[in-house]
């Protein structure tokens, strides 16, 4: 997959509008930056995953974790 494309086939939105992401299973929840949210199931898991990540679509799963980490060094 040309992880340079844009537009992730099959998604019809363009990297610059994605804001954020989930993923449970197979189901990714996107952030759009306009405020939306919406669902999308990709025919490979990791190819998109990777695509988002290499367009700079922040994983709220990995922030989350990030945060949590520096809270509890504060608190300690």
């Amino acid at each position: 997959m040309d992880t340079g494309s844009k537009n992730y086939p099959a998604l019809n939105i363009p990297d610059s509008e994605l804001s954020a992401f989930t993923v449970c299973i197979d189901l990714f929840i996107i952030s759009l930056k306009n405020g939306e949210l919406i669902r999308f199931t990709p025919d490979d898991v990791g190819r998109f995953y990777d695509w988002l990540i290499s367009h700079s679509v922040r994983d709220i799963r990995t922030t989350d974790l990030l945060n949590d980490a520096a809270k509890n060094e504060e608190m300690s």
